[in-house]
This record gives structure tokens, sequence and C-alpha cells, in this order.
């Protein structure tokens, strides 16, 4: 099993032990970025750059994880934030938008615990579709909420784009 948790990560927290390795072929084939933070930002495995990087700014767009810094305990959020003026146009300051303003979910019970590994998936539809596109949270296989309604056009070069640990 260490190996196999090596290779596949979180996701083989998942898994029972008893799995056979041919049934691991469809997630060995579908897993692109794991970084375990056991010894660096580093990723352990991943299908591009296994590198960590600093980046700024974010006018052209991002998408984050992060904690809530005012709530106690503190709200768990993942965002999908497209160009500045699309999301943004009035230049507000995030944290004292209302919530319905923001291309959020928020999760104000989140199940993290220091005793279990908790397994946290968010998906992405439609960016730079000229549409709007949908964004996804999942926290041990359950949907937490969607992001929807929003036109998710982001300013990236799809070749540079960058995994951003730890921005703020």
């Amino acid at each position: 099993m260490k190996c196999r948790s090596q290779l596949l990560g979180v996701a083989a927290l998942l898994l029972p032990v008893s799995v056979a390795a041919a049934d691991l072929k469809p997630l060995r084939k579908a897993l692109t970025h794991h970084v375990s933070f056991d010894s660096s930002l580093d990723a352990d495995f991943s299908r591009g750059d296994q590198a960590a990087y600093s980046s700024g700014g974010g006018k052209k767009g991002f998408m984050f994880l992060e904690w809530s810094k005012d709530e106690t305990p503190r709200y768990f959020r993942y965002a999908i934030r497209p160009l500045v003026e699309i999301w943004n146009p009035q230049n507000k300051d995030w944290a004292k938008m209302p919530n319905a303003e923001r291309p959020m979910v928020q999760v104000e019970r989140a199940p993290f615990s220091r005793s279990k590994w908790t397994h946290v998936v968010f998906t992405y539809d439609n960016l730079n579709a000229g549409k709007a596109g949908q964004g996804k949270l999942y926290i041990d296989g359950k949907l937490q909420g969607a992001i929807q309604g929003w036109d998710h056009t982001l300013g990236w070069e799809a070749e540079k784009v960058q995994l951003v640990l730890g921005a703020a």
C-alpha cells in the first residue's frame, strides 16, 4: 500500500486495502497532480511541472480554496474569480461583499479534523467558453455546493497556468 499511496496520494486513502492493481488503472490514468506536503510544496506526482512557484496579482482571474479569517470556526471556501472586470466591476472589497456577489461555495462547518484525512475535490467546466461556467466543491465525496451563472472568462494562457499555495 505504501507505493500506492505515494502514487495516488489522498485518493488512495478512500480505497479499500484489498483493491486489485487492475482496478486502479482508471484512477492512475485520471490523476494529474498530487502534492502530499510531506517534505515540500513540490508535487509528488504531476503530469506537468512538479515545482512550486511564487506568483502575485489576481486581475487575470484565478481559482482558490481558502479559510476565512474573521469567523470562528473559520469557513472553508472554493471560489472562481474570473477577470476582475467581470466579477467585480465596481472594485469592491472581497471581504465586505455579500456572499451572493461572490463567485464561491462557502462551507460553514467543514469536516476537517486532526485525527483523519479529509478529501477535497474541486471541479470546473466552461472556463473561457464565452458562456456561464460552473465549479463544484466536494468534501469526502459529498457535494458542498456549486458556483453557477457566472461568466468564467480568465486571462490565462493555458500553458502557463500555475498552482499557487499559501498565497496570503
